[in-house]
């Protein structure tokens, strides 16, 4: 703590502690609204104090008082109240005046504050403020002002307070998914962005939400997600002209994980709310994970040029997050060959890899962004086969097992390692800093594995580091083992595609022993001497699809079509794909094995194919070349 600050929190903390003591230790929260003590207490502290002190140190002051629990409990006293039958209008504008005011803490505190944030999920935050949104009355009203003036100013700030504080919440969403699963969220927010549309910038804070919550199963059910796009890469495009311009930049500072200090980072206004630049990116980046809506994002939308604003005149918070998300986007091969092909950007991009003074992220994300633009380059000038990929990794020798992890994994995964090394395997994991190795580091420990342990969560879909080297041990043909370490959990999208019908060892299901035994018996089967292959037809070996003894790859277009009539594929994958002749058909098996979220965008027609029929025809093409 800053000395000067510490010298004004120690001259105040007996005050403060009194009031926090008095608002954090109540018992009894019914009839909360009309408790002038508690209130005013409340309103004094919170409106004088946030002037006087450095409010991070305010807020984790806050939260180390257990305020969170006291604040979420009053929040809930007046839903309860606003429920009960004896509560007349005069009440409910009391009501709501109070649940606003409470509110109004909730916005600002999970705004600047990532510490805040953990301990109002813990504390069961999230529920209470689903229950008032699903509050028909509350929302009616709160609709009420696209045709007149009558919605109440208590009311007003109530909904706008809750949808920003929800905003603020959903940066936290990958630690905390399971929270918001179990209020329907993504149904519930969908249907508040069509009914809130023409109220202010109540529609940007639905669709912000849902950009950051919405999984890869539900994008389909987001018909208008792509046109809010458009509106918020237009307000990081106006802050990205302002920053090249040097022009109506205005900075705040803002606590953007719980681990890392504040940040001096561009805000906006947009009516009566402050928006963040590192917010909106960062909404971009959950969206830009699905691969069907990249290129959407980056050239139908003009993210590039914002994006190439912010990377050249950005400060360095600000670069790291424009980054972040040009390396997600930069999986998609046309978008790689465009930022490859711009020389002054690239150059750019790869001093801030090469440059030793710049903060550990945004030397990972500028050397992520480089790295993946040369493999991509390196594939498409290569077109790197299955086979040629098989001979790379029997070039090498094959010294270890791989665990591809995420930190929320780490844990865990070091607990597999010492258990597996016990049984004799020599181990490579990530673990002084899942960061700090070099992706050529990685991607050597890749080329020399025997196999790869894959550890799945939600993070790990989202992590462009993890993804990376997910996609190279797939091009490189390694054994995957994949392992569930997140409850709920189910890969889909481009993690998905490439685990194909590979089946998961579950440890958020089982007892981890079990779980162990199941994959040192994976390993197992991986590393025993193959037995010869019997001839086709005996046994239960698999017959060869093949037509008069031709290679598939000299089918014809009949042929071609006689296949995927008889698999019964998907509509649009047969629309997309044909007509095509077996060299074609032999072209497609390459790119899934060599660029899987290309074949994933070539077949899928913007994502409207549901993932498991886009396994399904990925599984019966490895299968045919397979068989060959």
């Amino acid at each position: 703590m800053k000395p000067d600050i510490k010298a004004n929190l120690d001259n105040f903390t007996e005050s403060l502690m009194r009031k926090f003591d008095f608002l954090s230790t109540r018992k009894d929260f019914m009839d909360l609204f009309i408790d002038k003590d508690y209130m005013q207490m409340t309103k004094k502290l919170f409106s004088a104090n946030l002037q006087n002190f450095d409010k991070f140190e305010f807020i984790n002051l806050a939260c180390d008082l257990k305020f969170t629990k006291s604040i979420i409990s009053g929040l809930n006293s007046c839903h309860e109240a606003l429920k009960s039958s004896a509560t007349n209008s005069n009440n409910q504008n009391k009501i709501y005046s109070s649940a606003a005011m409470l509110v109004s803490i909730i916005q600002t505190f999970s705004y600047y504050s990532a510490k805040f944030c953990t301990d109002f999920y813990q504390s069961n935050g999230l529920e209470v403020l689903f229950k008032y949104l699903n509050d028909k009355i509350l929302i009616s009203k709160y609709k009420s002002m696209a045709n007149s003036n009558s919605c109440s100013i208590e009311v007003k700030k109530l909904v706008k307070g809750i949808l920003n504080s929800l905003v603020n919440l959903s940066r936290s969403y990958s630690s905390f998914r399971n929270e918001w699963k179990k209020e329907n969220s993504t149904f519930l927010i969908l249907n508040l962005s069509s009914e809130l549309a023409n109220i202010e910038d109540s529609q940007l804070s639905c669709y912000i939400i849902l950009a950051k919550i919405s999984e890869e199963d539900e994008i389909s059910k987001l018909q208008n997600l792509k046109i809010i796009l458009p509106g918020i890469i237009s307000i990081i495009n106006q802050m990205a002209i302002n920053l090249e311009k040097n022009k109506n930049v205005v900075r705040t500072k803002v606590q953007l994980s719980e681990m890392e200090v504040a940040e001096e980072v561009s805000k906006v206004s947009i009516g009566s709310t402050s928006w963040h630049l590192i917010d909106l990116l960062e909404a971009l980046y959950s969206s830009a994970i699905n691969d069907s809506i990249k290129e959407s994002i980056y050239f139908e939308f003009q993210m590039k040029n914002g994006l190439r604003k912010i990377i050249f005149f950005g400060n360095q918070t600000e670069v790291n997050y424009a980054l972040k998300l040009l390396w997600q986007l930069c999986f998609n091969i046309k978008i790689a060959e465009d930022v490859q092909n711009d020389q002054e950007l690239l150059k750019l991009i790869q001093k801030y890899a090469s440059k030793a003074r710049c903060s550990e992220n945004l030397k990972k994300n500028s050397t992520g962004c480089v790295w993946i633009i040369n493999k991509k380059s390196l594939f498409k000038q290569n077109n790197v086969s299955q086979t040629e990929s098989q001979v790379i990794a029997v070039k090498n020798q094959k010294k270890h097992i791989m665990i591809s992890y995420n930190r929320d994994s780490r844990d865990l995964c070091l607990k597999i390692k010492k258990d597996l090394e016990k049984n004799g395997h020599k181990i490579w994991i990530d673990v002084e800093n899942i960061h700090g190795s070099s992706l050529e580091a990685m991607a050597k420990a890749i080329e020399e594995s025997q196999c790869v342990l894959m550890c799945m969560t939600e993070k790990y879909k989202q992590s462009s580091n993890c993804r990376a080297e997910a996609e190279y041990a797939f091009q490189l043909n390694k054994p995957i083992i994949p392992l569930i370490m997140q409850q709920n959990y189910k890969p889909d999208g481009w993690l998905g595609i490439i685990l194909g019908s590979k089946i998961f060892v579950n440890f958020t299901k089982y007892e981890y022993d079990e779980c162990l035994k199941r994959v040192n018996h994976e390993i197992d089967k991986l590393f025993k001497p193959k037995t010869e292959v019997a001839p086709p037809g005996a046994g239960l070996m698999a017959i060869p699809y093949q037509t008069d003894q031709n290679l598939v790859q000299d089918w014809n277009e009949q042929q071609v079509e006689k296949w995927f009539k008889e698999k019964n594929f998907n509509e649009i994958i047969l629309k997309n794909v044909l007509p095509s002749d077996g060299k074609n058909l032999k072209q497609l098996h390459e790119m899934l094995l060599g660029a899987p979220e290309f074949f994933y965008t070539s077949i899928s027609s913007k994502g409207s194919i549901p993932t498991r029929d886009i396994l399904f025809f990925s599984n019966e093409l490895k299968n045919l070349f397979n068989n060959e």
